[in-house]
């Protein structure tokens, strides 16, 4: 494939099944593919403001707050992900991340 793409997926699974996930787009894409992943950007909950707090808290699943601690770039390249291009939205809260193969 030329481009993987997924949205609001990896938040929601334990690291060992995002991993699967990031594993099975990098083998489905040719080289020089784009995987892209519109997600939770990395940022420290405890210092967001209260609404975010309460989202990730108490009505996102209990997952997301532990991919948001990790870090998304450095998960990619264990895979052979390389050259990371970032789109920001929600003020920094959520983020386009696009990996190349």
């Amino acid at each position: 494939f030329d481009a993987v793409f997924i949205s609001f997926v990896l938040h929601g699974f334990i690291q060992e099944k995002r991993d699967i996930i990031i594993k099975n787009a990098f083998k489905a894409l040719k080289k020089g593919g784009r995987f892209a992943i519109l997600d939770y950007a990395n940022f420290d909950v405890d210092k967001a403001p209260w609404y975010i707090k309460f989202a990730i808290r108490k009505v996102e699943c209990p997952l997301a707050e532990d991919f948001i601690k990790r870090d998304t770039k450095e998960m990619l390249e264990r895979f052979g992900f390389e050259r990371f291009e970032e789109n920001f939205y929600f003020k920094n809260f959520l983020r386009l991340l696009k990996a190349y193969k």
